[in-house]
């Protein structure tokens, strides 16, 4: 459950638009999620969403409803809020997953996580524009390819090899996953694991963001433990490990296949340490990724969850 006094910010944000600046999405659902989850007093949540608004209404990247865009996100959204009246929260999302699990790429991770945010806010305003967007920004990763018996990030290495001469062209991480899509050779590659749970999937997915640091992958981290909050409306976990994995490999190949070297040793903070700082903080991705790793560390009891926090909240102070 929410605060009050988050669940009153939260109402407010459906007059911002997704993305703000040179497209850059708004986060701030997440955020006052994760600092409520996180303990954070009123006036911390209060702070945390005057300044993020500030941000949002001086660059908003605005749509009108008179434009097709602004038409089709305006008649989605009434879709999905009629859907959600009608027949409730559990109802729409087990109709709408199924349709969305293969584009769970989309936004480079975005959709989910706002959706899995907007799920604990329990606001259908926030899951009507989270379902939205994940319908707009849709990116299929095309097809579950072949098994191999390789572990994890071994396989993740091995897909390097497809993108060893490619130049990347001009565009943020959306652009560059969608290209990944255009080489031929991604679709005759085998990238998933023959073993596949939750937890192996959200190990593999936090030791490769340990092992690079690379931002992109944060995402990923913060994507997995999304995952983890929608699996119980999806009727075909393990297909949707298999597509959140394929969007993995899609991510990473987007880095430029980002080199995976040992990982930092890293002096464990205290949770309740990692928290405070948190909820001081106005670094976005700092507050989404240590929520999403203390969560994971209790789903998998991963002592690399709580490594990789603590290590970002070193590199922060």
């Amino acid at each position: 459950m929410i605060t009050e006094e988050c669940r009153h910010l939260i109402s407010s944000i459906k007059d911002y638009q997704i993305t703000y600046s040179r497209r850059l999405f708004n986060h701030l659902p997440m955020v006052l999620v994760a600092l409520d989850q996180m303990q954070a007093t009123p006036d911390q949540l209060q702070s945390s969403y005057v300044n993020y608004v500030e941000r949002l209404a001086h660059r908003a990247d605005v749509f009108s409803l008179s434009d097709p865009v602004g038409q089709q996100f305006e008649q989605i959204r009434q879709y999905y809020l009629n859907q959600l009246k009608q027949f409730g929260l559990e109802h729409t999302l087990k109709q709408a997953l199924p349709r969305l699990i293969p584009g769970i790429a989309a936004g480079a991770f975005y959709c989910i996580s706002r959706l899995a945010s907007a799920i604990k806010s329990q606001d259908h305003q926030e899951v009507a524009i989270a379902l939205t967007c994940w319908r707009l920004y849709y990116l299929d990763v095309e097809g579950i390819k072949a098994t191999e018996d390789k572990k994890p990030l071994g396989l993740l290495r091995a897909a390097t090899k497809i993108i060893t001469h490619y130049r990347f062209p001009p565009g943020n991480t959306v652009d560059r996953i969608a290209s990944v899509l255009l080489l031929p050779d991604y679709h005759e590659m085998a990238s998933q694991p023959q073993q596949i749970s939750f937890n192996i999937l959200a190990k593999a997915v936090v030791s490769v963001y340990r092992m690079t640091g690379d931002f992109t992958l944060c995402q990923g981290v913060v994507a997995v433990n999304a995952l983890r909050e929608l699996l119980p409306y999806i009727d075909e976990p393990e297909l949707a490990l298999r597509y959140f994995w394929q969007a993995l490999v899609l991510v990473y190949l987007s880095t430029g296949g980002v080199q995976m070297n040992a990982a930092e040793p890293a002096e464990l903070i205290d949770w309740l340490k990692i928290r405070e700082f948190c909820c001081d903080s106005d670094n976005e991705h700092l507050i989404e990724f240590c929520y999403a790793c203390q969560l994971l560390h209790q789903q998998t009891g991963d002592i690399n969850c709580h490594k990789a926090a603590s290590r970002l909240i070193m590199l922060n102070r």
